[in-house]
């Protein structure tokens, strides 16, 4: 039977938050539409449709508002049993829950790194540099760990551990070429490398995720703003 619903997904393109929420629905093969926040009269719509962050993205699902980017996936996984079979979250409780740990865990702190390089310079700028670099190297130890020697974090396919780190990986690559900073190669983080490799592979992710370059000048732009200069 036809999918009849009606999908709208409050968004701006820049946002790992929103990229992960296109992925999902790419990955499910849901029809939507995405209505860009810059296009429209952003804070009047979001205060409606998300009263308490008043951020993207925001799902729209016949006509209700589901805000939270975590909150999403979840519940696009309940909605929409994958075509192929393939959830995004295991159906065992204590899988569930450990992939609902990582994915938060995993996502605040690259999240938290990455903004304070984009947002910070100096003595601030390089110990975020760091940090990164060491993070990156736990994900790899991570990925090792509960993959089970499987390509994905969700092991022999996508789930919801890789959609929440996926639209980091153009976000990793942009800060890369601003700040002059190299990522483990393969030989140091080969199970993180592989999997860029085979999520990269995908045309749900080549779909979804926006291009490093554009990133960059994006990160370029916040930082002029905030500083003056790059």
């Amino acid at each position: 039977m036809e999918d009849k619903s009606d999908v709208k997904l409050l968004s701006s393109w820049a946002s790992p938050f929103c990229m992960r929420v296109i992925l999902a629905l790419e990955y499910k093969g849901i029809k939507y539409e995405i209505m860009e926040g810059d296009k429209l009269n952003q804070n009047e719509f979001l205060q409606q449709c998300n009263p308490a962050v008043n951020k993207a993205p925001v799902l729209i699902h016949n006509g209700k508002a589901i805000p939270e980017s975590l909150i999403i996936l979840e519940y696009i996984d309940e909605t929409w049993p994958s075509h192929n079979g393939l959830d995004l979250l295991p159906k065992d409780p204590y899988a569930r829950a450990l992939a609902r740990f990582w994915g938060d865990f995993i996502d605040k702190k690259i999240l938290s790194i990455v903004g304070g390089i984009v947002k910070t310079k100096g003595k601030d700028q390089e110990k975020a540099k760091v940090e990164l670099v060491e993070e990156f190297i736990r994900l790899d130890n991570t990925l090792a760990t509960i993959s089970l020697g499987q390509a994905f974090f969700s092991g022999d396919h996508m789930g919801f551990i890789d959609i929440v780190v996926a639209p980091y990986m153009p976000w990793l690559r942009a800060v890369e070429q601003m700040v002059n900073l190299k990522l483990p190669d393969s030989s140091k983080c080969p199970h993180m490398n592989h999997w860029m490799d085979k999520m990269y592979d995908h045309p749900c992710v080549r779909k979804a995720l926006e291009q490093p370059d554009k990133l960059l000048d994006y990160a370029k732009s916040l930082r002029k703003r905030n500083f003056g200069s790059v």
